[in-house]
């Protein structure tokens, strides 16, 4: 009768043990950190579940310059170290380091030139790994580097271009402020001048997309439409805008999926307040406000009128 007992006090132990176990790993996924990524990114998939591997780094990095890619073994590092100290400045974050995760071995490593200043740190890119390019995207001051992971090796630099001539206001007019990689497309902001885009070719290096159109908000203030090609012929249309006061960077796609429009807007409408697209697979017209930013949802009087009349009817409701 005794063993009975002793049998049965031993299973409710064992029993406490494994809810205890249970328990313990549930709460563990539930604080793990992830980032939540654009919807149709081919951004690698989220490394929450692994124990990123503990290599020894020769120098210091801030906050978002390190970098794990577990599908490719690799750690990426912006560092500073005692090459890149400067005399008066101190710290220069300007070493890429990248190394090999199943021995720590250093893979390869670049000094980036010093951009505007020695205390001017370079970043990696917020959204910064794509499986399309295989790129690694950069951030320094006014210039961009981008890294190819699949042949190891730092491309040429990139510098913003823009549709219409830009004027200086200050010494930080042109200063990047943001970077992203979103899709197969390198999009960012610079001080004053606005949105700017790469497009990232495999193989290849990035190339500059000026706007389709672009309307002046104001003094050296301006909203841009880039169309971005997509699969099957399509575009994706974005005006991307920058909140100065809470330091954030908006994509503003403005379609939900991809569509097959004429991207070919005439030269003299391309600074209108007002565009009209037409969808090859759609009567439907699509309308945007370039000073909203946004498109605009046409009632179904206006949805069958031309052109002339969508635009008189969205310069007298849109305020």
């Amino acid at each position: 009768m005794m063993i009975r007992k002793y049998c049965y006090l031993l299973c409710c132990l064992l029993g406490l043990g494994l809810a205890c176990t249970e328990e313990t790993s549930t709460t563990s996924k539930t604080n793990t950190r992830t980032t939540e990524k654009p919807p149709t990114s081919p951004i690698a998939p989220s490394t929450a579940k692994l124990t990123k591997p503990d290599c020894q780094v020769a120098g210091t990095f801030l906050e978002g310059n390190e970098l794990w890619l577990k599908e490719r073994n690799r750690l990426l590092y912006i560092l500073a170290d005692s090459t890149t100290q400067d005399q008066d400045l101190g710290e220069s974050h300007r070493v890429l380091a990248i190394y090999n995760t199943k021995d720590c071995s250093l893979v390869d490593r670049q000094v980036l030139p010093i951009d505007e200043s020695a205390d001017f740190p370079y970043y990696i890119a917020e959204i910064n790994y794509n499986n399309l390019s295989q790129l690694v995207a950069i951030k320094g001051s006014r210039t961009i580097y981008c890294y190819d992971l699949q042949r190891e090796q730092l491309l040429k630099v990139l510098r913003p271009n823009f549709k219409n001539k830009r004027l200086a206001v200050d010494t930080s007019a042109g200063m990047i402020n943001r970077l992203e990689v979103w899709e197969n497309y390198l999009i960012g902001y610079a001080d004053q001048y606005g949105a700017f885009v790469f497009k990232l070719e495999k193989g290849e290096n990035p190339r500059a997309i000026l706007p389709a159109a672009e309307y002046a908000l104001g003094e050296n203030n301006f909203s841009s439409l880039f169309l971005l090609t997509s699969a099957g012929g399509k575009y994706q249309a974005i005006i991307p805008s920058y909140d100065y006061d809470a330091e954030k960077f908006k994509i503003n796609p403005l379609f939900q999926v991809a569509k097959t429009i004429d991207a070919n807007i005439p030269s003299n409408i391309q600074d209108n307040r007002f565009l009209i697209l037409k969808e090859k697979e759609s009567t439907i017209p699509i309308a945007i406000d370039m000073r909203a930013q946004a498109s605009v949802d046409l009632p179904a009087e206006m949805q069958a009128a031309k052109t002339k009349a969508i635009l008189e009817w969205l310069q007298t409701t849109q305020n």
